[in-house]
Parts: structure tokens; sequence; C-alpha cells
């Protein structure tokens, strides 16, 4: 927020934010921002260096989320992911998709510069993904049969994940959202 003031705001409420989160006992540094780290000059040199420094092999495919921001110019989410195999209990031989992210600056829809650190799948990540899948299941938000259909017109909730082959995978799909407020 403060950063925001400072970038598109000349400082105008710089006084007041600082005021406000000291309030709650918060106290904020000076505003930064991200120098974009150069990827390479040509297109596939630098699609080759962001798959370095997501971990990632190089033909994955890259899901590229352009971001409109008034403060850094043309940026991108850019997520990679890795299909982690569970080995154990009735999700044996399941796939869940675990992503590999970083943000990215571009130029007229290129990728030219590393913004921050890249976060990689490593071994945190592998843990997190196989203890979500294991708190769906338990938590009945995992469909592993055809019923969602049947318990939607039963009144039920609906599971909010399945499985589906996908390229030949048996993979961790989100089929829906779990509100509270509404049923299906």
């Amino acid at each position: 927020m403060l950063q925001a003031d400072v970038m598109t705001g000349r400082s105008a409420h710089v006084g007041a934010i600082r005021a406000a989160f000291a309030a709650h006992g918060i106290a904020l540094a000076a505003p930064s921002t991200s120098l974009a780290t150069p990827l390479a000059r040509s297109a596939a040199a630098a699609r080759r260096a962001l798959c370095e420094e997501l971990e990632v092999p190089r033909g994955v495919r890259l899901a590229v989320t352009r971001v409109a921001s008034e403060m850094h110019g043309e940026i991108a989410h850019v997520a990679a992911y890795r299909p982690l195999r569970l080995a154990a209990g009735a999700l044996a031989g399941v796939h869940v998709p675990v992503p590999a992210a970083a943000r990215v600056q571009t130029r007229g829809g290129a990728l030219v510069g590393l913004l921050g650190a890249p976060a990689p799948v490593d071994a945190t990540a592998d843990r997190e993904a196989r203890a979500f899948a294991q708190g769906l299941l338990a938590s009945g938000q995992l469909a592993l049969g055809r019923g969602g259909a049947r318990a939607a017109r039963r009144g039920e909730r609906r599971a909010t994940h399945g499985v589906e082959t996908i390229a030949g995978r048996r993979t961790l799909v989100r089929r829906g959202f779990a509100c509270g407020t509404a049923r299906g």
C-alpha cells in the first residue's frame, strides 16, 4: 500500500498510511520495488532460463497470466506444473500437479526479466501437496468415483475435487468450490 502511494499517488498519503499501521503496532519499512534480472535476448533462451530458475524440465508447459500494473509496467505470473505421483493408500497412482511459480517482466509478449525470487517445486511443496490430497480425502472433498452428480441431486454437498485421466495419468483436479452457503 505504501509502495503504491509512493509510485502512483506521489506520496500523498504516506503519513496517514504509516499512522494507520502504527495504530495496530505495525511499523512499515521503506517502500521498495523489484528490479528485473534479465533472462536472455531470444525468446527461446529466455524460456530455457526461466525453466532452469523454476527447476522444471525444458519442455514443460508454462502458464503465463499477464497482469496490468501501473506500478510495475508489463508483467506476468508464470506457473509450471510438475506431476507428483502419490504412492500410498487410496490415492496410490494419482498425480497431484505441484506448481513452480515466478513473476516476470514482459515486453510485447516476450519474457525479458525475472522479478524477485522464483518459487521452484521443492521437498516442502511435495509434502504440502501430499498433505493437501490426504486432507481432501479425509474431509470427503475428493470423489474417487463418479458420484458427484448423484450427490448433488440428493442435496448432499458435492466434492470439490476428483480424479480424472489427463494425458494418460490419473490426476487430481478441482471440480468446484465449497463456500458453505450454497449446495452443488
